[in-house]
């Protein structure tokens, strides 16, 4: 027979503990006044004093656990079915606080750290005490018997040496009994009924049903005063919800399964429709495909810019020509400045002491090889860079070439401006000791423009700086007048002015800070640009000039933020897929207007963790509660790094792309904080191995670091699709 669902209540009084168990239909309201008085459910109902109950019986398994209260007269009362999630455990834990301070079971529950209370771990029946354990395959009870004893009361010898025999142990005082009805426990058939299932028949008591019923009022009344403040309680968390969430997905609801026109993403095919005619495809049409698909290879050269704002959509090829030309020339008049002030830099240097580089160092073998090299003859000097130069292709000498002849020797001194490029070269490389270190110096961005044939030799900065004898000349121009051949046949007393009158000149143009703030960025840029993704097939040295001349020319205009590490690993996918150093240098800008703030000098990375420990408490709070036992690591910090990088050190290089083209058009289809669905979803996809291991912040740290570069990044995307569609119709209460 089926078991009848009811309400188990414990009513404690200042004399005693009673268990009652009302069926639902009693309490549903379903019934009318009188149809209620006349119910037959009436019947099933149970009123238990503990104090007629000398042990319990508890039976746990796969579907629930059972109870059966036996009284002092060996009687079971009908049994008690309790559903899975440890409702028994919880039951028995309110009754061991209710026999308090009389009572107690006997053996107590077990209190494990960090889960409460759990039932005693016993192996085998122990002759020493009256509790019957069953021993399972494992060697671990599931079936106890708990017996109710009240310490510190005299027994009645009779009522004990009878309970002794049936193996219960001592009952309680006579005048600790309280009966159940007016024929205390002799009623055979309220006492003795093996379930509540069967109605009794003949009872020959007849009892108080008033009690009863007031209960049931009252349950009534506690049932229905719950649900009100659980309403109120989820009011008041949507609420929350609404303001401290409603700012980061757009209310226009998108579904996150990928619809029909989407799922290939944003093909050539479209693309080449849609700049043959732009009424083909609307803009946000367009976004909705990359959004769901991502980019075609082939065609991100040319989408990227518009998805960054360096194009618009709806723009004429005669307006993107304008824009290039914009750009161009910009980037151009940059270039030359900063390397003009580089020359500055690298001729403070040369004349300060070599300690005075190690503000600059980054360890004490750097220094110390720069203090060798400071102290080596120049002839020495020059045959280290003849060497490292052999390493290159070969190239025809001509009068361009800075090298110095080796007859000017150690006593020549610096001659000239070649003499000063080779020792900044010599000094100022964070890893000279390397072949290739020539293409990572501070000062390469001189040698690249020899080396590239761009016409910048060193003839011609000691020809603009004599013609500029007279008076002051804009440092720029020492890299944008053109080459006179006339100005070759100077003599060396000419060279040696200009290059003292250079030091003249742009001491006047910058100040002491200027020149200190570009130096140590210079050196920051250098190493970083030495070691990023050193290991991707397009960094050859020549494109690593690239990336240094990109950089630097960013940081050139935004000193007051300067270098951060990290800003090289931003740049270089972008640098990968256009591979035009304008383009480059425009969309890294675009770029930057969102991620400066996420570096130390913005305050977005404060408000990422925040806005991650409140979707995460909302979306999934068993794993926020999991994280917050295990060390309390809700401050989100493991996130940092993904934050900073828009997640390019966690996904391979073609993987970056994808997300990265996903984040952009997410601003204008679902959300302007996609990156933080992104790292939720990350958390989520091994959400099952974080729980089953009981990470702490080490072992979540540790877990994600060996994980790089190996996650399913089209997975992460889907999941992170269907968060932001679970937080919008959170919002609209759908």
């Amino acid at each position: 027979m089926e078991a009848v669902p009811g309400y188990l209540s414990l009513h404690q009084s200042a004399e005693s503990l009673t268990l009652k168990w009302t069926p639902n239909q009693l309490m549903n309201g379903t019934l009318g006044d009188s149809e209620l008085e006349k119910s037959v459910y009436w019947d099933y109902a149970l009123v238990v004093p503990f104090s007629q109950i000398v042990c319990i019986h508890c039976h746990q398994q796969k579907s629930g656990g059972t109870l059966v209260l036996v009284s002092q007269d060996g009687i079971q009362r009908p049994p008690l079915h309790f559903p899975q999630g440890g409702h028994l455990l919880s039951f028995l834990s309110c009754l061991e606080n209710g026999l308090l301070p009389r009572g107690q079971l006997e053996p107590p529950l077990w209190t494990q750290q960090g889960k409460g209370k759990v039932f005693p771990k016993l192996r085998k029946r122990s002759s020493m005490r009256s509790m019957d354990v069953e021993e399972m395959g494992t060697g671990r009870a599931t079936d106890y018997v708990f017996r109710i004893i009240y310490p510190g009361h005299r027994h009645e010898h009779n009522a004990g040496d009878m309970i002794e025999m049936q193996g219960f142990g001592p009952s309680l005082p006579a005048w600790h009994l309280e009966p159940l009805c007016n024929q205390g426990s002799s009623c055979l058939s309220c006492s003795t009924s093996s379930s509540p299932y069967a109605t009794p028949s003949h009872c020959s008591c007849v009892p108080d049903r008033l009690p009863l019923r007031l209960l049931c009022e009252s349950m009534k009344r506690q049932i229905v005063s719950r649900a009100f403040y659980g309403w109120l309680a989820y009011c008041r968390h949507l609420s929350t919800v609404r303001t401290h969430l409603s700012a980061l997905v757009h209310h226009n609801i998108i579904p996150p399964a990928r619809p029909p026109g989407a799922s290939g993403g944003l093909t050539k095919d479209v693309w080449s429709k849609y700049q043959k005619d732009e009424k083909n495809y609307k803009e946000l049409e367009l976004l909705r495909q990359v959004y769901y698909g991502g980019v075609e290879h082939e065609i991100r050269k040319d989408v990227w810019p518009f998805l960054l704002g360096h194009y618009k959509f709806g723009m004429s090829k005669k307006e993107m020509e304008q824009v290039d030309t914009v750009v161009a020339a910009r980037y151009q008049r940059v270039l030359a400045e900063w390397k003009a002030c580089e020359v500055v830099v690298r001729q403070r240097e040369r004349e300060a002491h070599p300690a005075t580089l190690t503000k600059f160092s980054s360890g004490s073998s750097i220094d110390s090889h720069v203090q060798r090299l400071v102290h080596r003859d120049s002839t020495i000097s020059n045959d280290v860079f003849v060497s490292v130069d052999d390493l290159e292709p070969p190239r025809p000498p001509g009068p361009e070439d800075p090298r110095p002849e080796p007859e000017q020797g150690a006593g020549a001194g610096p001659t000239g401006t070649a003499m000063v490029e080779q020792q900044s070269v010599e000094f100022d490389s964070p890893d000279s000791g390397l072949p290739s270190s020539r293409n990572y110096s501070v000062a390469s961005g001189i040698q690249s423009s020899i080396d590239e044939g761009q016409g910048l030799g060193f003839e011609e900065e000691d020809g603009s700086l004599e013609e500029g004898s007279d008076g002051p000349v804009p440092a720029a121009q020492v890299f944008s007048e053109p080459q006179d051949p006339s100005r070759e046949k100077a003599s060396r007393a000419g060279e040696l002015e200009a290059g003292e009158e250079l030091a003249a000149v742009c001491a006047a143009a910058y100040t002491i800070e200027l020149l200190d703030t570009v130096a140590l960025n210079l050196h920051r840029i250098d190493k970083d640009v030495q070691r990023c993704d050193r290991n991707y097939w397009y960094f050859t040295p020549p494109n690593l000039e690239r990336l240094r001349d990109i950089m630097c020319s960013y940081v050139w205009e935004h000193l007051d933020v300067g270098y951060v590490q990290g800003m090289c690993d931003l740049l270089a996918p972008l640098l990968v897929i256009l591979d035009n150093d304008q383009l480059a240098y425009s969309c890294f800008s675009h770029l930057m207007k969102r991620m400066s703030q996420n570096f130390p000098n913005g305050g977005a990375m404060d408000a990422h963790f925040a806005n991650m420990r409140s979707l995460i408490q909302i979306l999934d709070s068993e794993l926020f509660e999991l994280m917050h036992q295990n060390g309390d690591y809700t401050h989100f910090y493991f996130c940092y790094r993904w934050f900073l990088l828009d997640f390019k050190r966690e996904l391979p290089y073609e993987d970056v792309f994808a997300v990265w083209e996903v984040i952009w058009a997410a601003r204008h289809i679902s959300s302007e904080h996609f990156v933080l669905f992104i790292a939720l979803a990350l958390v989520e996809a091994y959400r099952e191995i974080i729980r089953d291991n009981n990470m702490d912040f080490t072992d979540i740290i540790k877990f994600f670091n060996e994980r790089a570069e190996h996650h399913d990044a089209q997975e992460i995307l889907r999941i992170a699709r269907d968060l932001v569609h679970k937080v919008q119709m959170l919002i609209e209460n759908k």
